[in-house]
């Protein structure tokens, strides 16, 4: 009865795919680009956003699961690694769950109106992604991007404050470029059974627009460090900032096998603490240019 107790909470867990929440921490990132200091309101508002858009990321994932069933079938990890593939959990349970979800999130649009409202504008996105968009090279890719900036945007909102504009092309390059990476990644892995779109990509001009994109967030980066008046310490932060990315891009091309950059995130603690380091920097560099 325990065991199979573990063996249906072990398949829900993997079936919400909390490995991937890590993906939220973008709602948190508005903290580093204030041009005010938060009231403690704010940040209880800002953490109940973040639990929001965690649930809201999981009925994506079930959605994206069930509608593909037969394409995941045919991935060397993930016909293993998702329970609906694998036939761990049924369609019919997972739409169960699914209603669950969706009643968590009906009930807090009537008490964070604002930030429901953006929320569900990333859903709307993603279910347009999972049944049409996503067999659209570069446009794929861009509504992932967008999918990051709506996250940064729901933080944003929960804070109730302004950030400044550079910030958004940073996290919206950012994003885009670590997409394409990922792209870049399955083509060398030759993963076209598994996503089709690839045999609509070229992996040249894709790498290409990666470190484009790479360099423009950058770019954004600088021009949000020049708008930071009286504060050389952001000038560290833009370097710290230049080494994640290209760290970034080295392990992602030295992980043959591994085509998921929250994978490679999660397992590479040189970029996790880099990652902590500049967030929370950003943040106490930012207080002490507000005061």
């Amino acid at each position: 009865m325990q065991s199979k107790f573990r063996d249906n909470l072990y398949h829900l867990v993997k079936l919400l795919r909390i490995n991937q929440w890590v993906k939220n921490i973008f709602v948190l990132l508005p903290l580093g680009f204030l041009k005010s200091s938060p009231s403690v309101e704010s940040l209880g508002s800002l953490f109940l956003a973040l639990f929001l858009f965690i649930i809201a990321s999981s009925t994506v994932y079930i959605v994206n699961d069930i509608h593909d069933i037969e394409t995941d079938k045919n991935h060397a990890i993930k016909c293993k690694n998702r329970p609906l593939a694998s036939g761990d959990i049924l369609p019919r349970k997972a739409m169960y769950y699914l209603c669950v979800l969706y009643g968590i999130l009906f009930y807090f649009f009537l008490i964070q109106f604002q930030v429901m409202c953006v929320i569900s504008c990333y859903i709307i996105l993603n279910y347009a992604y999972t049944f049409k968009l996503k067999s659209i090279p570069i446009i794929d890719a861009l509504c992932i991007a967008l999918g990051f900036v709506l996250r940064f945007c729901v933080g944003v909102i929960a804070l109730q404050s302004s950030v400044f504009f550079w910030s958004y092309g940073i996290v919206f390059f950012l994003s885009f470029s670590i997409i394409l990476m990922k792209r870049e990644r399955e083509m060398a892995n030759n993963s076209y059974l598994s996503r089709k779109v690839l045999s609509n990509y070229n992996r040249k001009i894709t790498a290409k627009l990666s470190l484009i994109s790479a360099w423009a967030s950058i770019l954004c980066f600088l021009f949000y460090a020049f708008t930071i008046h009286n504060n050389y310490f952001i000038f560290l932060l833009l370097f710290l900032f230049i080494f994640w990315i290209f760290w970034f891009r080295h392990i992602n091309q030295a992980s043959m096998d591994n085509d998921c950059p929250v994978n490679i995130f999660s397992s590479n603690i040189i970029l996790i603490l880099l990652f902590l380091i500049i967030f929370f920097l950003s943040i106490i560099i930012k207080g002490i240019s507000i005061n």
